[in-house]
C-alpha cells in the first residue's frame, strides 16, 4: 500500500504553473520584481514539477486579499470559501457614449449584464466577492469593446461575438 503523500509534493499542472505566471506578471508590474529576476521564475515556473518548486518563487511576494495586500498562508493564493456567499452589491453596468469601470471590492450577484454602446466597459472580478459559486457574466457591446478580467485560478467559459466593435 502506498503512503499518502504531502501536498506539496505532488505534481502541478499547467494551470497551477500558469496561475504562478500571473502572479509573476503582477509582481513585475508593481515593480516588485526586476525583469532579469521575474525572467529567471518564469523560467523556473514553466519548468516546474511539483508544488514546492511553484511556492518558493513567489513566497516573497505580497497576495490580494480582501482587497488589500497579506501575506501567503500554506502556498494558498485565494481563499474562495470566504468570498462566495452575501447578498450582492451590483447586478449591472452600462456605458452609452462613454465607458465605465466596476473594479474594487464588490458582490458580484449570480448573472451580471455589461452594455456598452459606443464605447467601452471593463468588469474586474480580481478584489470581488462573489453571491454564488458560479456567475454568469453576460456583455453586450456595439460600437465599442468590453473587458473582463478575473483573478488566477478562476475557470472562465467564453462565448460570443461583437459588432463593430
Amino acid at each position: 500500500m502506498s503512503q499518502p503523500r504531502e501536498p506539496r509534493a505532488l505534481r502541478v499542472s499547467d494551470a497551477d504553473r500558469e496561475r504562478a505566471s500571473e502572479e509573476l506578471r503582477e509582481a513585475v508590474a508593481e515593480g516588485r520584481l526586476e525583469m532579469d529576476e521575474f525572467e529567471e521564475r518564469i523560467e523556473q515556473a514553466y519548468r516546474a514539477k511539483v508544488h514546492d518548486d511553484l511556492a518558493c518563487l513567489t513566497s516573497d511576494l505580497p497576495v490580494r486579499r480582501d482587497g488589500a495586500l497579506g501575506r501567503r498562508r500554506g502556498g494558498s493564493v485565494t481563499d474562495w470559501d470566504s468570498r462566495i456567499g452575501g447578498r450582492r452589491t451590483s447586478s449591472g453596468a452600462v456605458g452609452f457614449l462613454g465607458g465605465f469601470r466596476r473594479t474594487g471590492r464588490w458582490t458580484v450577484g449570480r448573472r451580471f449584464r455589461a452594455l456598452a454602446i459606443c464605447g467601452g466597459g471593463q468588469v474586474d472580478l480580481r478584489e470581488a466577492d462573489f453571491e454564488s459559486r458560479e456567475t454568469v457574466v453576460r456583455c453586450f457591446a456595439i460600437m465599442g469593446g468590453m473587458q473582463v478580467i478575473v483573478p488566477p485560478g478562476v475557470n472562465v467559459v467564453s462565448r460570443g461575438f461583437s459588432l463593430m466593435g
